[in-house]
């Protein structure tokens, strides 16, 4: 092996530099992209152990001097009301993981259309909040629950900004793939790279969530999915303050 970046989405060694960024306490951010999916990636990524640092604290949905990580205001944020009605259009009430519930404030939504949900939760002080609105929450990482879940358990799975903050992305689809039963949704966002801001902003990455790893564009998203094993129903860029992709995919068979 000759040790040349590849693109983590479409394996292209067609990789540049994009952005380096020193946060005020030594913090060191590096960004790549892709010249053939535009992909943008950070390398190298950092441990599991200092992303659990971030996502530990219950200021994490909640930190009114947001600074660049977590978020200012949880409950303001509208990705819910878009995954919500993608949810209703393509998938029939039943059992639902909402991977990266928080504060059971998605689940909160969809029980009133009829879904019995279910959420999955890393932050200790938001699965509690779930827990006592009546919800059933796992806590911990996907990584665990992914197994010890039963393999065909749900109907449908959410992951609303989850993609971007995971270390291994295709494990997290994989995961959600062994918990889905034949023909079962799955309905996801995460930021787009190539919205207005993103676009038209100088540096607006380097302003945004540190605890950011991945940067989709409809095109790698695709891709992403596709070699997933999952059917894309519909993928558009829904026009949010930060620009989002929103996806609603099917469980596929694996050909043999």
């Amino acid at each position: 092996m000759n040790g040349k970046l590849l693109c983590p989405v479409c394996a292209s060694g067609r990789v540049r530099n994009w952005f380096e960024d020193i946060w005020p306490d030594r913090f060191r951010k590096q960004a790549r992209w892709c010249r053939d999916c535009r992909f943008g990636f950070v390398h190298p990524l950092p441990s599991q152990e200092n992303l659990d640092r971030i996502y530990s604290p219950a200021s994490y949905f909640e930190n009114p001097e947001w600074k660049g990580l977590g978020y200012d205001c949880y409950e303001m944020e509208a990705y819910w009301r878009h995954a919500a009605a993608f949810l209703s259009h393509f998938g029939v009430p039943g059992k639902l993981l909402d991977i990266g519930c928080a504060s059971g404030l998605f689940l909160g939504k969809v029980k009133a259309a009829g879904w019995e949900g279910f959420g999955l939760e890393l932050n200790p002080a938001a699965a509690r909040e779930a827990r006592a609105k009546g919800f059933t929450v796992y806590e911990g990482h996907l990584e665990k629950w992914g197994l010890e879940l039963g393999e065909n358990s749900f109907d449908a799975i959410t992951m609303l900004e989850i993609l971007e903050h995971v270390l291994d992305f295709r494990q997290a689809l994989g995961f959600a793939r062994r918990l889905l039963r034949h023909g079962g949704v799955l309905v996801l966002s995460t930021p787009n790279r190539f919205g207005l801001p993103q676009t038209f902003v100088p540096g607006f990455f380097r302003k945004k969530a540190r605890e950011h790893l991945w940067y989709f564009t409809r095109r790698s998203l695709t891709l992403l999915l596709e070699q997933s094993h999952f059917q894309i129903l519909k993928l558009q860029s829904v026009s949010l303050i930060e620009p989002t992709l929103l996806a609603a995919a099917r469980k596929s068979d694996v050909p043999r």
